[in-house]
């Protein structure tokens, strides 16, 4: 008498196997297709190149007009151009985050972290600054790169204890040629002074630049003001070249902002300073003739800074 054997269970690739031999050739050909196409995908998104994956960078989502009761960050950019030897003209742009503090108000344990939006479209981060409490930091864009917006994050402790965070964004004013002719050589508001003082060298002017703003604030009411400045040179054949700006200057910086022993190249055959002044206050109403926000379009031409 016979004994019955009893039947193995399959194994996985016996299974996978008659499973595939089961599927017809139109089935196989679109699994072929998915697998091919799931591949080439895969690929692609492991070799996107740098300059592909900054190509829609976040932006943060920082409001412009901020008044803090305890710090303000003065941001001065500057540009410096001078010729190489072989008469190219270089361009280098650095900008200072300025700490101040209104009296009585003192922070501590001070942590922030600069960023700016490129002409380009990309983002440049800066390093972060923990334990913050220096007053003054310079920091370089790379090379061939242009600002077109900075950005500021801050975390800091207040007088009292208490952990506050505080963020700006600045978006940086541009001067094209369609816009020379709205700048005039007079102005008449009285609580902001522009003076520009500059001395000829044989390869370089030298340039002193100081900003000057009344404080509009009344004994029945302290009043914040926040004022942005911008200011360019241009040569006689109306080429622009940005120099220096101020922005997010505030009541904290003691009304008055300067920049002075900065160089313009002979050899740029500069003809005119062009600056503009953007003013706020914290009312949306005329206060001491002081609008909400007032604008200035000034320009001097260069030989009337000269020093005597």
């Amino acid at each position: 008498m016979s004994k019955n054997k009893k039947e193995q269970p399959k194994g996985i690739f016996q299974r996978v196997n008659e499973a595939i031999v089961s599927l017809n050739k139109i089935a196989i050909l679109i699994i072929f297709i998915l697998y091919a196409g799931i591949l080439t995908l895969i690929l692609s998104l492991t070799t996107l190149s740098p300059k592909e994956i900054y190509s829609y960078p976040y932006v943060p989502n920082y409001e412009h007009l901020t008044y803090n009761d305890d710090v303000g960050t003065l941001l001065k950019i500057v540009y410096q151009y001078d010729f190489d030897i072989n008469n190219k003209l270089d361009k280098s742009i650095g900008i200072n985050t300025i700490l101040n503090t209104f009296p009585g108000r003192e922070t501590k344990n001070r942590k922030f972290m600069p960023k700016a939006l490129l002409t380009n479209g990309k983002m440049h981060y800066f390093s972060q600054y923990d334990n913050y409490e220096n007053v003054n930091h310079h920091l370089n864009f790379p090379n061939g790169t242009d600002p077109k917006s900075i950005f500021i994050a801050m975390e800091y402790i207040d007088k009292e204890g208490q952990k506050k965070y505080y963020t700006l964004r600045e978006d940086l004013f541009t001067l094209s040629k369609d816009d020379l002719n709205k700048y005039q050589e007079t102005y008449d508001n009285t609580n902001i002074i522009i003076t520009i003082q500059s001395e000829q060298g044989e390869n370089n002017i030298k340039v002193d630049l100081n900003i000057n703003v009344k404080d509009i604030s009344t004994d029945q009411q302290k009043l914040f003001y926040h004022v942005d400045v911008q200011t360019w040179v241009v040569t006689k054949d109306q080429k622009i070249y940005p120099f220096i700006g101020f922005y997010n200057f505030t009541n904290i910086q003691r009304n008055t902002m300067s920049d002075n022993g900065k160089y313009i190249p002979v050899k740029l055959n500069a003809e005119y300073f062009y600056v503009k002044v953007k003013y706020y206050n914290s009312l949306d109403k005329f206060v001491n003739n002081i609008n909400h926000s007032q604008e200035i379009l000034y320009k001097i031409p260069i030989s009337q800074t000269l020093k005597q």
